[in-house]
């Protein structure tokens, strides 16, 4: 495996340590700066709001709102929940 596969793989973990915790949508501290930057550039998350993400596929399409649409209530909860 090379180096950036490794970095990629240590990213995912970080998200999967996340989501195996119930959280949905993440907020930009939840992550490591260089993780969230990674997991952008490849696709596996999206910023939907300034310093909030929400998981998406690396095959999504510029446009497609299916991430949103699937993360829309616990996203909405998860923000309701800070205020």
């Amino acid at each position: 495996m090379n180096q950036v596969s490794k970095k990629l793989a240590y990213s995912l973990e970080q998200l999967k340590r996340l989501q195996d915790s119930g959280i949905i949508a993440v907020q930009s501290k939840m992550l490591e700066r260089t993780d969230r930057e990674r997991l952008t550039k490849h696709g596996f998350i999206k910023e939907v709001m300034r310093g909030w993400y929400i998981p998406s596929s690396p095959d999504e399409q510029q446009g497609d709102s299916t991430a949103w649409y699937t993360s829309f209530w616990d996203f909405c909860n998860t923000i309701g929940d800070m205020h």
